[in-house]
This record gives structure tokens, sequence and C-alpha cells, in this order.
């Protein structure tokens, strides 16, 4: 502490000179009391470092002694002293993963017949959208099909009468172009002389009929001209029986061979014509067929991407629409998401200073705040080849962001009462050894 200053003497006499020594006297009391202040603020600034060093040295021996009596870091005589296990943040997710499913058309939504947390069985219908017109279009796409099937079906059936009754033709042009161009055989001609012979016989009878009658008379008038008329035509038989025999013994004629021959060349001209047209022909009418069935094929592809079915079975775990809205393509808009959830993992981001000392098949300790001390036992199934950024923060304040770390999956035999997306803590337990071994 300074020395407090005397107050300056006024000089005795008169009052003026008593009160400006009083004014002086109050002034040197303000200024001492000011300085006795500032001298105790210095003094509590200085030991404020001190008070903090014990407050932070205090908090660490209280957290090293709650951390050894948690997690089991009890030093024992013989034992290394380095530690027996490695801590991670880690979230549960589905072993199959997250399906996220979205409409391949877009639309308004007719319906979504699940909700959240529904079990769903694979190939289930979850959702469907508008599909009035796409039934529509498939229903006329189906009937074009079943139109082209029955041209297809008629035309192969008309394609084989029309060939066949072409080689029927052929064949009679045939025929007739050999009959003629071999000519008449000797029986045909023995044939027709003997009909020249019954017709000169079957004359010569209604003549004598004729002449019979000739005598007119009331009575014979009818007669005569009923036996006249047989008689012309007896006479008519006679001369188409001699033409016909005069033609068979002199012969086909060369105009009558050629003329048959070109009946043959053009009966099977048609007959070649049916054939090379005709594979064309039920080509384009296949090729009408397959692009109706393909575009019905369409339809109902279409059709059927306007349902959303269960990929596996499972639980819905999130719904994002619903019904009556319009969702697009582009990006598609996800409506529900399923999981299986009957196979559970937690995927650990470990940090790459530890990732060493984990191996795969090794155990895992799983604990959640949910299940305070409750420890879930698993496994290391999968070890990360390459470090990356945190795949997910814990939310803590102290938490650095630009830590590098190695996810590790852990699986269970049993799987745990867990929640997808659950936050946990992972404790892969490390072996101890002696300090003589550690050497």
């Amino acid at each position: 502490m300074q020395e407090r200053e005397s107050p300056p003497i006024a000089s005795v006499g008169s009052a003026p000179g008593r009160t400006a020594a009083q004014a002086a006297a109050r002034r040197h009391v303000r200024a001492v009391r000011k300085r006795s202040w500032r001298d105790m603020i210095e003094m509590l600034r200085s030991l404020k470092w001190l008070v903090l060093m014990a407050v932070s040295g205090f908090t660490v021996l209280v957290g090293s002694i709650w951390a050894a009596a948690k997690y089991g870091g009890r030093f024992e005589p013989g034992l290394d002293r380095r530690p027996t296990f490695v801590a991670a943040p880690g979230l549960v997710e589905a072993a199959s993963g997250l399906r996220s499913m979205a409409f391949s058309v877009g639309g308004r939504i007719k319906a979504v017949h699940v909700e959240e947390g529904d079990v769903v069985r694979k190939g289930q219908v979850l959702a469907e959208i508008d599909q009035e017109d796409l039934i529509a279009r498939l229903a006329a796409a189906r009937a074009e099909a079943d139109v082209a099937a029955a041209d297809m079906e008629m035309l192969e059936r008309s394609l084989e009468a029309e060939l066949a009754a072409a080689e029927r033709e052929a064949e009679k042009r045939r025929a007739e172009w050999e009959k003629c161009k071999a000519g008449p055989r000797k029986e045909e001609i023995e044939r027709a002389r003997a009909e020249v012979k019954a017709a000169e016989a079957e004359l010569e009878m209604r003549i004598a009929d004729t002449e019979k009658f000739s005598d007119l008379t009331a009575s014979t008038r009818r007669q005569y001209d009923l036996a006249k008329g047989q008689q012309n035509i007896a006479e008519a038989a006679l001369a188409a029986a001699r033409a016909r025999l005069k033609e068979l013994e002199s012969g086909s004629r060369p105009e009558d061979v050629a003329m048959a021959e070109a009946a043959l060349k053009a009966a099977e001209a048609e007959v070649n014509r049916i054939r090379s047209t005709r594979e064309s022909r039920l080509k384009a009418a296949r090729g009408r067929l397959e692009r109706a069935k393909a575009q019905a094929a369409y339809m109902e592809a279409e059709a059927a991407k306007a349902a959303i079915r269960s990929p596996v079975d499972g639980t819905v775990v999130w719904k994002y629409r619903h019904a009556g809205e319009v969702v697009g393509v582009m990006p598609p808009e996800t409506v529900l998401v399923v999981a299986d959830t009957s196979a559970l993992r937690v995927r650990a981001d470990v940090d790459e200073a530890d990732f060493a000392k984990i191996s795969v098949g090794m155990p895992a300790r799983v604990r959640a705040d949910a299940f305070e001390e409750k420890d879930f036992v698993g496994k290391v199934a999968c070890i990360s080849a390459s470090a990356g950024e945190k795949s997910f923060l814990t939310g803590e304040a102290r938490e650095k962001r630009d830590v590098r770390v190695v996810q590790t999956l852990v699986s269970f035999d049993n799987p745990p009462p867990f929640k997808l997306g659950l936050r946990v803590t992972v404790f892969f337990d490390l072996p101890t050894v002696a300090p003589s071994e550690s050497r």
C-alpha cells in the first residue's frame, strides 16, 4: 500500500482560506479511494489464472476417474498401460440398405396403400398412379395386335388356297398340252369310228320311219313331222361324229399345240408368282403383327410402371407422398422408402489413427443411450478399403468435422432392438498384454 499524502495546510486566518482547505482535503480522499480499488482489481486479476488452472486440473482428475470407472480402464500391476478399447460413433442401418422407390412415369398419384411402419411383402403393390389414359392406350394396342394376328392367319389361309388352285390349273393345262402334243390315240380313233357307224345306223332308222309316214293323211301328218325331226337330229349327229373322226385321223394342229403350251406357261407363271410373293406378303403381315405386339408389350410395361411394388420383405420406413399429389420423373421423386429391418448392422466411423487396431471378425460392443449401460455384442464384418469424411455427425459441440475416418461395419448374430438411424457408440475391445510381451 502506498503511504497517504498529508493534506495541504491552509493558512489560518480568514474564512475563504478554510473553505479552500476543505475542498482540497475532499479531493485527496477521493484519489486515495480510487487507487485502493485499482490495487484490489489488479490483485484479483493476478489470482484469476491460478483459480482457472486449479479448476481445470480438478476437472481433468474427475473425468479421468469417471472414465476409468465407466470403461474399466483400471491400472493393474503387470499389465500394459495402453488403451484397452477403441471407441467410435456409429449409426444403425439395414443390412440390405434403404430402398427408395419412385414412379417411372409422371402423373397424379391415385393411391398409396401403406403407412409408415407397415410390414410389406415382396411384390406387394404399395402405390399406384392414375393410369386411365394408359389403360385406354393399352387396350387399343392389344386390339391392334389381335387384328394383325387375324389378318396374318387369314392371309396364310388365302395364300394356301390360291396356290393350290393355281397348281391345279397348271396341272390341267399341262395335261391338255401333253394330249394335244401327242395327238389322238388309236383307241380314240376307233371309238370315233364306232360313233360314226352308230350315227349312220341311227340315221338309216330315222329315214325309214320318215318314209313310212310319207303318205300324208290327216292322221299321219303329226307322226311324219316327228319322224322327220328325229331324222334331222340323226343327220347332225352323224356329221359331228364324222368331223370328230376326221379331226382325230388328221392329228393335232400346230396352232392348237402352241395355244395349249401358251396356256400351260401362263398357269405355271401364276404358280411361280404366288410362290415368290407369298413369303414377302407373309413377311409384311408378320412385321405388322410383331409391331403391334411390341406396341402392346410397351404399353403393358408403361402400365406396370404406374405401380410401385415392394422389392423386398420389409417395413415402410418413410412415406413422402400421398394420394392426389402430382409427381415427376426428372428427377424421380421418392414416394416411399422400404427396408428389411429383420437384419440390422452398425456403420461406425473409426478415426484413421485407430483403424489399424481393428480387424475383421473381432468382437465389438454397441451401446445406445436408450438402453443405458447395456451392451449389444456384435463383430466386425467389414472395414472400408479407404479413408474418407465422416458419414454423419454426432452433434457434440467439441466434435471435429475435418477428421478422416475409416468406415467399419458391425454385424449381429441376434439383431438388437434398435431403430434405423439410431446413433450409437461402438467399443472395439483390444487385447491386453503384459509389459514384457509389449517390449
